[in-house]
């Protein structure tokens, strides 16, 4: 246990990674010097805001202590890896699962020496096998098992035209620019990161196969985070009873798609609630209008 595990190429991936440092608004804001995929700033910054500047893994009872036991599905470059590391302290853990080959060197890099995150690189689902993982140049956030162009076109959409600039003076431009414009460039924007599509093999796994390597008797996931771009459904399924039981917590992003003839959001609580969570489901300002949806559940009495 401890430490960084799996391949890497000990020379931040040669030209593949590229260092960069990601700052928060304002001279007190976090700032973080990362590796990402070469070209992949614009992601990487929009994830660190999400994680490290509007915190949005904290708070709705998904607090972490010391010594807890955290799981990372679809880790991408370790921004959050690096986030609940520092909450969880030398005496806890947090595994990391990235299927993305320059993804997971990044992550592999970010948290070298950090004894207390483990790192593999596959795929989470309903089944172990094989699939096809389609990654996106400039946006390695957005790699899935499950690619849908029209989601990802609406969501962007609809992202670009509720979110509100920030910094000095953006209200001016808020004004001048509607909505609706916003709407369009969003929309071009994602169909110009969309065709720099590569896909590759990846090994699948299901969450309870991994976990029977990781953890030992009696051990508890206090908190198991998904952000998997469609394929949050085939996270749970692939989770037993008996390893759902040992769960405290989770917190996923979730698409509200019509995928195989299932409503993502709907059939995602519930089954979290048949498996003893009270859950709360919320969209923020800047996602509204969009299939994506942020889902936090716990079970009843923790704090």
């Amino acid at each position: 246990r401890g430490g960084v595990a799996g391949p890497s190429t000990g020379k931040a991936g040669a030209s593949k990674l590229e260092r960069v440092t990601l700052r928060g608004r304002g001279k007190k804001g976090p700032s973080l010097s990362v590796f990402i995929p070469r070209g992949d700033g614009v992601s990487a910054r929009f994830i660190f805001r999400e994680v490290f500047e509007d915190e949005c893994y904290a708070g709705h009872g998904l607090d972490l202590r010391k010594g807890d036991i955290v799981v990372d599905v679809g880790a991408n470059v370790g921004l959050f890896a690096l986030w609940a590391s520092e909450r969880v302290g030398d005496g806890g853990r947090v595994l990391c699962f990235e299927p993305q080959r320059d993804a997971y060197e990044a992550l592999v890099e970010n948290c070298r020496g950090r004894n207390n995150v483990e790192a593999r690189r596959g795929a989470i689902g309903s089944e172990r096998g094989k699939a096809r993982i389609h990654s996106y140049a400039g946006a390695s956030g957005w790699g899935t098992l499950k690619p849908s162009r029209r989601s990802v076109v609406d969501d962007v959409a609809e992202h670009a035209a509720a979110t509100k600039l920030r910094f000095p003076g953006a209200f001016l431009l808020d004004f001048l620019i509607p909505g609706p414009v916003r709407r369009v460039v969003g929309r071009v924007a994602a169909i110009a990161l969309l065709s720099r599509e590569t896909t590759s093999e990846c090994d699948v796994d299901t969450l309870s196969g991994q976990l029977a390597e990781l953890l030992g008797e009696g051990e508890r996931v206090s908190l198991l985070k998904i952000d998997v771009e469609r394929g949050e459904l085939d996270v749970l399924r692939g989770i037993s009873a008996r390893d759902f039981s040992a769960i405290d917590r989770v917190v996923a992003e979730v698409h509200d798609d019509d995928n195989e003839g299932v409503r993502g959001l709907a059939e995602f609580v519930s089954i979290l609630e048949a498996n003893g969570m009270q859950v709360e489901a919320r969209q923020s300002g800047e996602l509204r209008g969009s299939s994506l949806f942020q889902v936090a559940a716990r079970r009843p009495g923790l704090l």
